[in-house]
């Protein structure tokens, strides 16, 4: 599963996805579950296609097929334009 902040609060906009607070807790208000259906590697560089079996975003819907690049420690989801880093990862690669 991946969750990812929203950035629009509920109590602003209701619409999916959006975040919550519970105390001082902000709750992630994008929820997707997928599975990799393949890998491929090409020039060096690992690629996965992975399906989605649930998500609380409209942007992207049950059965979709999004595209993950590995480089370094440093996953990038290309359809949403996110990144997500290991251990690994070089300083800074995902704003930490």
């Amino acid at each position: 599963m991946v969750s990812y902040r929203a950035y629009v609060w509920c109590s602003d906009n209701p619409t999916p996805p959006c975040d919550l607070m519970e105390g001082n807790l902000i709750i992630d208000g994008g929820q997707v579950t997928l599975h990799i259906a393949q890998v491929v590697t090409e020039k060096g560089m690992p690629t996965a296609t992975a399906t989605v079996d649930t998500s609380s975003d409209p942007n992207t819907p049950h059965g979709s097929n999004q595209k993950f690049i590995l480089d370094g420690g440093v996953i990038t989801w290309t359809d949403s334009g996110m990144t997500f880093c290991d251990a690994k990862a070089p300083a800074g690669s995902c704003g930490g």
